[in-house]
């Protein structure tokens, strides 16, 4: 019983022993990083300064380039000012230069007007004598000639027609005489008919006759004989009469047919005749829409002619009227040179007035004199002259120069407006990217409790293995409920299973590795977005944080032992103490994942509330980047206007 207090005591140190050894290297590991951190800070602190410095002295330069536009524009301002009350002092008598102007282009109008249809008249003098000259070149001539044609073809149609008309009323007359000619045949026929049927009766009522004649042939036979000799005769004489008129009908109707066939062939012949004609006219019409094509395009060429013309006139126009303002601004300037000679003239006048009376005495002297004061005079008008060329063509230099420093200026804005346009983009981005890896860390942030909570079970599996192989090896020579032990608690289901977790420890610390890695770059773009002093407190406050979460966590670990000591002591009892030990262990594991849980809980809130703080100086910061943009572009839209 002695032994086994000793036994337990050195079991203890042994546990206790690599746990306090890893405390110094978690601190050391610990400075590591806060010192690490205090690097990376200052680095960002530095080169934040630094960029800072450079917008600050890029800003400075383009208010000094805004006031120096400033400056330039207002002086450009007053000049135009000064330019618009010359222009308003120059309108007044521009006007009636304008309305004399305007009068000669009226004439000149009139005179154009006139100059067209002399030119109108000139050209068709010139189509008719080369219509002369040339007839297949000639559209006029060949109009006029196919109108000609036309005409006759026309004359022609109607006198066809007419002749048509007059031809069909015959016909008409002709078929009139021909049905009356056929009823007069069908009367005929009719009376033939009638003819012999009295014929038919008298031949009757002669067998009648004769019948009765047989009976009386004594009587009158002489009366039989004279009657049918007559009867014969008229009968003769009858038919002799009718079949003259047959004949002469018949040669009537001949005739008729004849004259209706000539007829007929005179009316193919004039419808052929007219359908040539129509042929032709259609040609001629044909023909005659050429002409009529060649004359439009002529035409529209005559009117292009003219057009360009009325341009080149137009531009003739514009081009006296500039020279005539170019004219009218070189009076000007005589007249000013004029008024300034006068000025200098009653200068030297009014300096000439006291020495009059020695002018009288010299004047001889006094004509040479003022004859070189005149070519001196002159020269100096002369240089004044130059002076003013020279000092326009710098004022043309000025104004390109001012100019092009105006478009260069409006071309610097429009690149400034794009950079932050494209900064705002990047802006929107980067928020995009932070809550996309913002919420790539809380799940992170669960699977690293995870991890936590899945190391912290491997080593209290690990440590409770090592202390049963110790047991096992200690007591191989003992009692049957050790063998029986070491048969329940066997050697390859702890490997086994320390397999296992160390599988799934190695998945896990790759993971946690890509996690570190993400919130790493995660934390460097919320660096650059943030100020470094702002950034500075968080990230020694997590550190810290961080490193107390790491101590608190190691006597838990370090206090698996104890239990395990204390069980050490039911372990030499007999079998039935095994039960207790187990249920002991089993509720030291559920308290230990209890205060894991209870702290992946608490460090979640605290990131969470971290994330919270960072969204706000993230938008605090956004606000005050719009707010910096919204001045500059009102700067720039203030100076554009100006």
């Amino acid at each position: 019983m002695k032994a086994e207090p000793h036994y337990h005591a050195r079991s203890e140190v042994l546990i206790a022993a690599p746990c306090l050894a890893r405390l110094p290297s978690c601190e050391e590991e610990l400075q590591e990083l806060m010192h690490q951190i205090d690097i990376m800070v200052s680095r960002r602190k530095q080169e934040w300064e630094r960029h800072s410095q450079a917008l600050q002295a890029c800003l400075d330069a383009r208010e000094q380039e805004l006031l120096h536009t400033r400056a330039a524009l207002d002086h450009k301002h007053q000049e135009v000012a000064t330019l618009q009350c010359h222009i308003k002092e120059m309108k007044s008598s521009n006007k009636m230069l304008v309305q004399k102007y305007e009068e000669r282009l009226n004439t000149l109008q009139s005179e154009l007007h006139k100059l067209k249809g002399s030119y109108e008249k000139l050209q068709r003098h010139h189509m008719k004598q080369a219509q002369e000259a040339t007839n297949e070149e000639n559209s006029s001539f060949e109009s006029s000639r196919l109108s000609r044609k036309l005409e006759d073809l026309q004359a022609k149609s109607k006198e066809w027609e007419k002749q048509s008309t007059l031809h069909q009323k015959e016909l008409a007359i002709l078929e009139s005489q021909r049905r009356s000619l056929a009823e007069k045949c069908e009367y005929f026929q009719r009376t033939c008919h009638s003819y012999e049927g009295q014929l038919c009766s008298e031949w009757k009522k002669q067998r009648t006759c004769e019948r009765t004649q047989q009976r009386r042939e004594s009587e009158a036979a002489h009366v039989r004989d004279s009657a049918e000799q007559r009867h014969e005769e008229e009968v003769n004489s009858s038919e002799r009469e009718q079949q003259g008129e047959i004949q002469h009908l018949q040669q009537s109707l001949i005739q008729h047919q004849k004259t209706g066939e000539e007829l007929k062939a005179e009316l193919k012949a004039r419808d052929d005749l007219l359908q040539t004609a129509e042929l032709q006219e259609k040609q001629w019409r044909g023909e005659v829409a050429r002409l009529q094509e060649r004359l439009s395009m002529q035409e529209s060429a005559i009117r292009m002619e003219e057009q360009s013309c009325r341009n080149l006139m137009a531009t003739e126009m514009l081009s006296l009227k500039v020279v005539l303002d170019s004219v009218q601004q070189q009076l000007k300037a005589s007249q000013q040179k004029e008024k300034i000679l006068r000025t200098e003239i009653t200068r030297l006048q009014a300096g000439v007035e006291p020495s009059c009376s020695h002018c009288m005495q010299l004047k001889g002297s006094l004509s040479v004199v003022g004859e070189n004061e005149q070519c001196r005079l002159k020269a100096a008008g002369e240089n004044k002259d130059n002076e003013t060329v020279k000092l326009k063509g710098i004022l043309e230099k000025l104004k390109v120069s001012q100019s092009t420093q105006a478009e260069a200026s409006r071309d610097e804005i429009s690149r400034l407006t794009a950079q932050l346009r494209d900064t705002e983009i990047a802006r929107a981005a980067a928020i995009q990217r932070a809550t996309l890896l913002q919420n790539e860390l809380r799940k992170l942030k669960g699977k690293a409790a995870e991890h936590q909570v899945a190391k912290i079970q491997l080593e209290a599996v690990g440590l409770e293995n090592k202390y049963l192989k110790e047991l096992i090896t200690e007591t191989e020579s003992r009692s049957t409920s050790v063998s029986t032990l070491e048969e329940i608690v066997g050697d390859a289901p702890s490997t086994v299973i320390i397999g296992d977790y160390k599988g799934i420890l190695n998945h896990e610390d790759e993971e946690l590795h890509q996690t570190e890695r993400n919130s790493y770059s995660w934390e460097t773009t919320q660096r650059n977005l943030q100020s470094p002093e702002q950034e500075d407190r968080p990230t020694r406050d997590m550190a810290e944080e961080r490193a107390s979460k790491l101590v608190n966590r190691l006597p838990t670990s370090a206090s698996l032992p104890c239990l395990h000591d204390n069980s050490l002591i039911e372990e030499e009892l007999p079998h039935a103490g095994m039960s207790k030990n187990v249920s002991d262990l089993l509720d030291s594991k559920e308290d230990i994942m209890l205060q894991e849980s209870f702290e992946s809980e608490l460090f979640l809130e605290e990131e969470e509330r971290r994330s919270k703080a960072l969204e706000l100086l993230f938008d605090s910061y956004i606000d005050q980047l719009h707010h910096d943009t919204w001045k500059t572009l009102q700067k720039y839209s203030v100076a554009k206007r100006i």
